[in-house]
């Protein structure tokens, strides 16, 4: 026969009866990202000891998402005391009345708290308060994705006042945001992601690469304005740590970077590009022999092959962590 469950108010008593850092560290699990504020305003209608917990608890109030409103952001902001703070506005939310200018402003007081920042935005980024004229100097993640637009990319900017980016970030992720990237002097970054940015020049691309040498995750996709060295002397570039490297880029950008690029411990590699005036088989030259082992190695693993097809080619083709795929127009 099955036991009577015990009453609602005993097994909050015993709730109570956790240690403080335990019961915050429940809260922290039960709070949904994409909204936390709406979960620590439901903590807190439970009882005077939760509230009391929510209310004098800074790192509870640290992750801030626009979603919640300009009222809480500007509620958070005032709780976090001097905890690292994590700041999230992702236009696609249902959240049309908070402009990300007035959302940075009411978070701008505590910018050298900010250890990430993640914007996806229809604004430009004369928009972004803070990161053009602060130096946030806890910042560890960046994510700046302007959503497309038919108007043109806005012209380069400066992020941080022009300074040399904070030695804490790790994860810059730009995403049609023009940024002027030489006075950043990046040089501790383990991810990098640049998509569809202004023109970029092949020498800071690779000044960047070289001065990066934790690197695991590197993405290069449709950047305006890149073309190879006339000159074959580039020196090597080793990133000893690269484990994903994706590329979506004219073929001989992309024969250029495998060329230059070393990475022995590479486990995922996709390559993107147009084959529309030349045989696929371009793109695999003597050059990029040094690769060979790391391909051995990758599709050793594989234990099944993926080929697709559009209407009429040949479009990709996937085997272990090797992704390659065929784009003709």
């Amino acid at each position: 026969m099955q036991e009577p469950r015990a009453p609602l108010s005993t097994r909050r008593d015993f709730i109570n009866q956790l240690p403080a850092e335990v019961l915050i560290i429940v809260f922290q699990k039960s709070l949904n990202p994409a909204q936390p504020g709406k979960g620590l305003t439901r903590l807190g209608l439970v009882c005077h000891l939760w509230r009391s917990t929510v209310e004098s608890t800074p790192s509870l109030w640290a992750h801030i998402n626009a979603a919640d409103g300009i009222r809480h952001v500007r509620t958070a902001v005032g709780k976090t005391g001097e905890m690292p703070i994590e700041l999230a506005y992702r236009a696609h939310n249902d959240y049309a009345t908070v402009a990300v200018y007035y959302f940075l402003t009411a978070a701008m007081e505590k910018s050298q708290y900010w250890k990430s920042v993640e914007i996806l935005s229809r604004h430009s980024p004369a928009a972004y308060p803070g990161l053009q004229s602060m130096p946030c100097p806890a910042l560890e993640k960046l994510t700046l994705w302007c959503i497309p637009q038919t108007a043109p990319l806005p012209k380069p900017f400066k992020l941080l006042n022009g300074m040399p980016a904070p030695t804490s970030l790790k994860a810059l992720n730009l995403c049609r945001v023009s940024v002027q990237l030489e006075s950043l002097e990046l040089g501790r970054l383990e991810t990098l992601s640049l998509i569809n940015l202004g023109p970029q020049s092949m020498e800071e691309i690779i000044r960047i690469l070289r001065t990066s040498p934790r690197l695991l995750t590197l993405v290069l996709e449709d950047l305006v304005g890149l073309r190879s060295p006339d000159t074959d002397d580039t020196p090597p570039i080793h990133l000893q740590h690269l484990e994903t490297l994706k590329l979506r880029l004219p073929v001989p950008i992309t024969r250029f970077l495998l060329s230059t690029l070393h990475g022995s411990k590479l486990d995922q590699l996709t390559l993107t590009a147009n084959f529309s005036s030349i045989p696929p088989s371009m793109l695999f030259t003597p050059s990029i022999a040094h690769w060979v082992p790391v391909f051995q190695r990758m599709v050793g693993n594989a234990n099944r092959i993926e080929i697709g097809f559009d209407w009429s080619n040949l479009c990709s083709v996937k085997f272990g962590k090797l992704y390659y795929i065929f784009h003709v127009e």
